[in-house]
């Protein structure tokens, strides 16, 4: 269905058979700007602009001021806006104020250390060097709270006057976690952690811990050691659940990663050296697990639905076959990665890809795939 018919079937209409003309209903949409498709937004935003309900019916959507989305309200009379910068600062001061008071009082080095002068004064330190940005606060709350390191020692140095946090706001911050992280490492054990930076930028979704590990040739334990200064910035899940996906917390530690200003650091992603390493490493993957039969198929006389057995594509594998394509034209597509191409497509793994693609029911990522790296490639030539 379209997006129009999905809201006033799915949405608006029960939604006006179950609510009562007096009652309010608001449905929350978090993160709009984090969506990879704007063009799905915009006909989001459409959908629910166009049909005006019959019950006090709102919605409540967030996102950063994207382009996309200021463009998709143009033509709509029916919303309003709030804008965080806005607010009167001294609102938002109290509620972060609230927030880190709560917050610190549940580590107990620190609240142990200050109770009985309870709140210190050091966190209305912290809460001016947040500003207006709650990020930021929440930044340096989980950067005092992480277990791998001195939460009192931190807690202390982040509330000086005299800290870098509070001039140069969320990146100084990104910077300072970065350099901890950083110090006194081994070049291996650094190389580790850029490595793994490298694919938490790239990653065409969020991707699991055991699927971070088989992509970089390593053990779950190294990923996890690799990020373990990182849990202020980096989302990582409890020991045990390695095949849940790490993530980050907020989009502007990637846009810090990558820009131009963090040049020279050890921990500065380039984005096309990034997806060059990635695209290499799911070949790499895709040459090793790729084989006959890969799925578990025991016959080829039966649809992959009718198999005695249910058909499955280990997930790192499944990751390395449906978004190597997209790595290769991130990168630009070098000549490096037109040699593993070449290899790639010369050999029966291409069959074995396909079959994998077939199980995934993403067939049509090889045709896509293809094609759009043959008008790159035919560009190149051409140039």
């Amino acid at each position: 269905m379209e997006l129009q018919d999905q809201y006033l079937k799915l949405i608006l209409q029960p939604a006006e058979r179950t609510f009562a003309s007096d009652e309010l209903l608001v449905l929350g949409v978090d993160a709009l700007d984090e969506c990879e498709d704007q063009d799905a937004v915009r006909l989001f935003i459409a959908a629910i602009a166009s049909q005006k309900p019959n019950i006090p019916l709102r919605f409540f959507l967030t996102s950063r001021p994207e382009i996309s989305l200021r463009e998709s309200f143009e033509s709509s009379i029916h919303h309003g806006w709030l804008r965080l910068h806005e607010i009167e600062a001294d609102i938002v001061r109290a509620d972060i104020l609230l927030y880190l008071n709560n917050r610190f009082k549940h580590i107990p080095r620190v609240y142990n250390h200050y109770q009985a002068n309870w709140p210190p004064p050091e966190i209305q330190t912290i809460v001016n060097a947040s500003g207006t940005l709650f990020i930021i606060a929440a930044t340096m709350a989980g950067y005092i709270s992480t277990y791998s390191g001195n939460s009192l020692e931190r807690f202390q140095e982040l509330a000086k006057p005299s800290a870098n946090v509070q001039f140069s706001g969320i990146n100084a911050l990104y910077s300072s976690i970065l350099a901890e992280a950083f110090k006194d490492l081994e070049p291996k054990e650094a190389d580790m952690i850029c490595s793994c930076l490298s694919l938490l930028v790239t990653a065409q979704k969020p991707i699991s811990v055991s699927t971070y590990a088989k992509l970089h040739g390593k053990e779950a334990s190294a990923i996890r050691e690799a990020f373990k200064s990182l849990h202020s910035v980096v989302q990582m899940p409890d020991e045990g659940y390695d095949d849940t996906a790490i993530s980050i917390f907020h989009a502007s530690f990637v846009d810090y990663l990558t820009s131009e200003k963090v040049h020279g650091k050890r921990w500065a992603i380039d984005r096309c050296t990034a997806h060059c390493l990635t695209a290499k490493a799911c070949f790499t993957l895709m040459d090793s697990g790729l084989h006959f039969g890969v799925s578990g198929a025991k016959t080829s006389y039966r649809s992959n639905d009718d198999q005695p057995m249910a058909l499955h594509i280990e997930s790192a594998l499944a990751y390395a076959c449906t978004a190597w394509g997209d790595h290769v034209l991130y990168a630009g597509v070098t000549k490096p990665l037109q040699e593993k191409m070449q290899e790639f497509v010369e050999t029966e793994k291409i069959l074995y890809w396909l079959e994998a693609l077939s199980v995934l029911k993403n067939v049509r990522y090889a045709y896509n795939t293809l094609w759009q790296i043959s008008k790159v490639s035919l560009r190149l030539v051409k140039v």
